[in-house]
């Protein structure tokens, strides 16, 4: 099983941190057997272009 999980963008005013609870759950979900992709637009600038490439070539069963 293959899963998407997404950091949504939001503004900071700080420094920007990693999405913690997103990768506690990826370490769940791997220790389960699944392949997980943390896609974090919190860092990394988003597009919808972007995000639909990203999600068109993991192809996950699961996006959360």
């Amino acid at each position: 099983m293959k899963i998407a999980l997404i950091a949504p963008p939001y503004p900071l005013e700080e420094i920007p941190s990693p999405p913690l609870g997103l990768t506690y759950i990826a370490a769940v979900c791997e220790n389960a057997g699944a392949q997980v992709m943390i896609l974090d637009y919190i860092v990394r600038g988003y597009s919808p272009e972007k995000m639909k490439k990203e999600l068109l070539a993991f192809g996950p069963d699961i996006v959360s």
